[in-house]
């Protein structure tokens, strides 16, 4: 450093402009900072990845395979809210990330389009370990106080006309669907035999399908089925939950 530029330093310290901060505030304010990124960062994958989870759990994500009505189905589906506070997650670490001097020297859209990068390669990291399908069973077996409403509204986003499960039993023209939330309808296909009559031959019992149809209590008038690989392991309570057996006797 010049002598004049010291000299500059020690004039703007000595009228004020200029005002030394103790060197624990530095460390403090760095902690706090890391530490709010470390939050923000472990918030975001958490929702973004639920988010993913909520779709794929009410088939709102699989229903594309239905053209152009599915792709509306997934677009009303999406849990706005949701994504909207994901967005703010973002942002919030964007301001955070650009406290530090190599963050800061850069243009801000690189570092915007890493955090975007990171939240979402990390949030399908995080779906496809099955942690929310894992939570999600707790929630169903109410093992999971604090979370658990969270998880039992899963499907709360997606349209009324949007139906997921597994088939129980199927007849010539209409079959039982039983749901992840473990209640059962009957669906009526009729009308869509005429059009597909080889769909009675893919209804299988224990077939994971998604319908679109009108449901007046419980019964459910199919406009279309699919038999869908969901990409998931979740299935209906009865599927999953086996009474323990008795123990012996003598």
């Amino acid at each position: 450093m010049s002598e004049e530029l010291k000299n500059k330093i020690l004039e703007q310290i000595k009228i004020g402009h200029v005002k030394m901060k103790p060197k624990f505030r530095f460390v403090l304010e760095s902690f706090l900072y890391i530490f709010g990124i470390i939050l923000a960062s472990l918030f975001s994958l958490y929702l973004i990845s639920f988010i993913i989870f909520t779709l794929r759990a009410s088939g709102a994500l699989a229903a594309p395979g239905f053209g152009l009505r599915g792709i509306g189905i997934l677009f009303v589906s999406l849990p706005w809210l949701l994504i909207v506070i994901s967005i703010v997650l973002i942002i919030i670490m964007e301001l955070l990330v650009k406290h530090f001097s190599v963050a800061y020297r850069r243009p801000i859209l690189y570092s915007l389009l890493f955090i975007i990068a990171f939240s979402t390669f990390g949030a399908l990291v995080v779906d496809r370990a099955d942690l929310h399908q894992a939570l999600f069973k707790r929630a169903r077996q109410n093992q999971l106080p604090i979370a658990g409403p969270l998880y039992n509204t899963f499907d709360s986003f997606k349209p009324d006309n949007l139906h997921r499960g597994i088939i129980l039993t199927v007849s010539t023209s209409s079959l039982e669907l039983q749901t992840l939330r473990d209640t059962t309808s009957t669906v009526s296909f009729e009308s869509l035999l005429e059009k597909y009559p080889e769909l009675l031959e893919a209804l299988q019992e224990g077939n994971p399908i998604l319908i679109i149809g009108t449901k007046i209590g419980t019964n459910i008038t199919a406009e279309n089925i699919q038999v869908f690989d969901f990409g998931d392991n979740l299935e209906p309570m009865h599927e999953m939950i086996h009474p323990t057996e008795p123990p012996l006797t003598h």
